[in-house]
């Protein structure tokens, strides 16, 4: 009994952390990171909340859950640590802002271990991922509006609109906006996420349900690409290819059904959009989809730069500017290239086994699992990952705190999945044994 309670009150707890993500505005805080802005987010509150209440736990109960992914994080984590250390002894720089970048990016591994530990059981799942549905749905609710009003923006704000809110010109070119941000990469990122979860719904279950869902993720679908950015159609292929392979021969139909429903969707629905905002026009050209030349350039710079500290990186969270460049590492448009700059090459390679250690887990959970939830978080992360990755290639995909924070969101369902699914196995082979002694 007291066990049911906890899991109901761990639940709970971080569906509210999901909506937290999810909807809450950024509040600004009169902290000085030179170069940056310091934001308090909703979340994060929740965040050392959840966090002194788990070491509490841990603390009494002396049961911790080792993820697949504990060691690849540790090693991680040190490695950008310690190579950011010997970078401030070579050549001094702002120790606040290594601080904080590491700060944030240990977040999203808190998120991850909160999530995979305080979802133990199938209901859990299915309330979380119900939860992500949810917060997508409110979030596509404001989207319909800007696109009934004509206007884009963000709903709430804690202080008068500033920067790009305050920016008509740059504010047309951002596109439509979450009820708490309007960064078109973290708009389309938002629901291309979302609507990953929803499509790995339709194809895992085999109820007159699944078309509800097709439908869901077609609306999600509508919503990421109305923030006019194209990597938006990039990852939906990709979530695509990676839903064929996972599902078996005669869900095929489905594909056709989807890809169908999915051309109308851009040929009827977005053709009124771009009326309306006229950015999203951008989405149609094909040679827009090239890498432009500029960001060879910067990345030609970046990895020269890169080659002089080799192996300790010039420290997380450093602005060191590239020879007649601006903004240093703010804007590498290369994520692979950002971490071997800033953290070597022991650092990217960390990096990159944290990667594959997340698909493998993807992988096993969904051809092992014997629930359908399981299949369907797992389904739903391993495409996150996949797109994502690829979008490291052209953006600091791996950067941006709200797609970061949900992501790692849906890796620590999957990691909670793992162990549903292992503890369930354990139960039934001691069942079965016993049953083959009698």
């Amino acid at each position: 009994m007291k066990t049911h309670k906890e899991n109901t009150i761990l639940t709970f707890l971080l569906s509210i952390l999901v909506l937290g993500i999810s909807i809450p505005p950024r509040i600004p805080l009169p902290i000085y990171i030179p170069g940056r802005t310091f934001d308090l987010r909703l979340e994060d509150i929740i965040i050392v909340i959840l966090l002194i209440g788990w070491l509490l736990y841990f603390t009494f109960n002396l049961r911790f859950y080792k993820t697949p992914l504990s060691r690849p994080i540790i090693m991680y984590v040190a490695i950008g640590i310690v190579t950011t250390g010997i970078a401030f002894i070579i050549t001094p720089f702002n120790v606040y802002r290594a601080f904080f970048y590491h700060l944030k990016e240990i977040e999203y591994f808190v998120i991850f271990f909160l999530v995979a530990t305080g979802i133990r059981t199938i209901k859990g799942l299915k309330i979380m991922c119900t939860t992500l549905l949810i917060a997508g749905g409110i979030n596509a609710l404001w989207v319909f509006i800007q696109y009934i009003t004509g206007k884009s923006s963000q709903l709430l704000y804690i202080t008068e609109p500033a920067r790009v809110s305050n920016n008509l010109e740059l504010l047309d070119r951002y596109g439509v906006g979450l009820i708490g941000e309007i960064s078109p990469f973290s708009v389309c990122i938002f629901f291309t996420l979302i609507s990953f979860l929803a499509y790995s719904y339709y194809w895992t279950i085999t109820s007159h349900k699944d078309k509800l869902f097709l439908i869901v993720g077609i609306v999600f679908t509508a919503c990421s690409l109305s923030a006019g950015e194209k990597i938006g159609v990039v990852l939906l292929g990709i979530s695509m290819m990676v839903f064929f392979l996972l599902c078996n021969k005669k869900r095929v139909i489905k594909l056709q059904q989807l890809l169908i429903l999915i051309v109308t969707l851009i040929v009827i629905v977005l053709n009124k959009i771009t009326r309306i905002f006229p950015f999203v026009i951008r989405i149609f050209h094909i040679h827009s989809y090239m890498i432009r030349s500029d960001r060879t350039i910067r990345w030609e710079q970046l990895m020269q730069y890169g080659y002089k500290h080799f192996l300790t990186g010039v420290g997380k969270g450093s602005r060191y500017l590239v020879p007649g460049e601006v903004g240093g590492l703010e804007e590498a448009h290369n994520h692979y290239i950002k971490i071997f700059v800033e953290s070597g090459i022991f650092g990217l390679l960390a990096f990159i086994c944290l990667l594959i250690t997340i698909g493998f887990m993807c992988y096993r959970v969904n051809r092992h699992s014997v629930f359908s939830v399981s299949k369907i978080i797992s389904g739903a992360t391993l495409c996150a990952l996949i797109g994502l990755s690829v979008a490291a290639i052209i953006q600091d995909a791996f950067k941006p705190v709200l797609i970061n924070e949900l992501f790692w969101v849906f890796v620590g369902l999957t990691a909670a999945a793992y162990r549903i699914e292992k503890i369930s196995f354990r139960i039934k082979s001691t069942i079965s044994r016993k049953i083959e002694k009698e």
